[in-house]
């Protein structure tokens, strides 16, 4: 009869004696109504009835507070709070799903690691709240491109690095959306921020294998320097269609993309360095290989011994 309470239902002026509901509440607020009906003929409900159905409702309230209070436990535990991606437990978890996949069926499976310039400079002139705005829009544009891609998941892996995996898609869509996350990312006045770009950066270019048959990277600049009021984001990316060489396990994978972000980061591209692909991308898989399969951090990449020498720098 539309009232909150527990009792007979019916019309408001006849109230059917074979009919109840008790309010389902559900935390601190009411969430629907637990009814018991009864056949023409039978008994009408008492008193007793009534508060059984009471109890019973109290009852299936608590469990469902209670199953709503794990599934925030769960979002929580798989979700950064600051920017609303996955973290890197949940990614690490469905890089290792997908490559079970790969192995079982044969899936594609693409990996890109970011890591976001300048949010440290930002940080330090602008304020932490300035830098947190920095990374949720960073965030929103992994989201946005993730859910043009199949199977795509955004996270963020710490700090200022991000992923996109991608599970399904070919390599070269994963490609183009990773640089258009790149140059919406060094675009001045990315997340309304002007702060100016370095004064000593200085501009090379790099032969046109350097990132993949037939293209060439576009001007670039010295170590950490990007065109952008932010400094826009290095990229590398990894996949199990590309000339890695096996075996391939998560760990690898994963290790491939960040020393190819790595070699992006340190030679200032504004383009995503692909692992096993071109001169820069093959050297990358000397880069990873040379961390060794017990690299514990996905940190100890960047100090391995020999980086330096199984990599070397070009020069302009």
């Amino acid at each position: 009869a539309g009232s909150p309470g527990a009792g007979l239902t019916g019309s408001a002026r006849r109230p059917d004696p074979r009919r109840l509901a008790a309010p389902l509440p559900v935390t601190d607020r009411l969430r629907g109504e637990l009814r018991a009906r009864r056949a023409p003929g039978d008994p009408a409900f008492t008193a007793t009835d009534l508060e059984l159905l009471r109890a019973l409702a109290a009852l299936a309230g608590t469990a469902l507070t209670q199953q709503e209070r794990l599934d925030e436990a769960h979002r929580l535990a798989r979700t950064d709070p600051l920017t609303g991606l996955a973290n890197r437990r949940f990614a690490d978890d469905r890089l290792s799903e997908a490559l079970v996949g790969h192995h079982r069926e044969g899936t594609v499976v693409h990996l890109a690691v970011f890591d976001l310039n300048g949010l440290k400079q930002v940080n330090d002139t602008l304020g932490h709240a300035t830098g947190d705005r920095l990374l949720r829009a960073f965030a929103d544009l992994l989201s946005e491109s993730a859910r043009r891609l199949p199977g795509a998941l955004a996270a963020r892996l710490g700090g200022d690095e991000f992923c996109l995996l991608t599970v399904g898609a070919g390599g070269d869509e994963l490609l183009d959306a990773a640089r258009h996350i790149c140059r919406r990312a060094a675009a001045p006045g990315f997340a309304g921020i002007s702060a100016p770009a370095a004064s000593d950066a200085t501009t090379r270019s790099l032969p046109a294998d350097a990132d993949g048959p037939g293209e060439g990277c576009p001007a670039v600049r010295g170590p950490g320097r990007h065109a952008g009021g932010t400094g826009g984001a290095a990229c590398g990316l990894a996949g199990t269609d590309e000339a890695i060489g096996p075996p391939l396990t998560a760990r690898r994978l994963l290790r491939l993309a960040d020393a190819a972000q790595y070699r992006a980061k340190t030679d200032g591209l504004l383009e995503p360095v692909v692992a096993g692909r071109g001169a820069i991308g093959r050297q990358v898989v000397l880069l990873a290989d040379a961390a060794g399969p017990r690299t514990p951090d996905r940190r100890a990449l960047r100090g391995a011994a020999g980086s330096r020498t199984a990599v070397p720098r070009r020069t302009p």
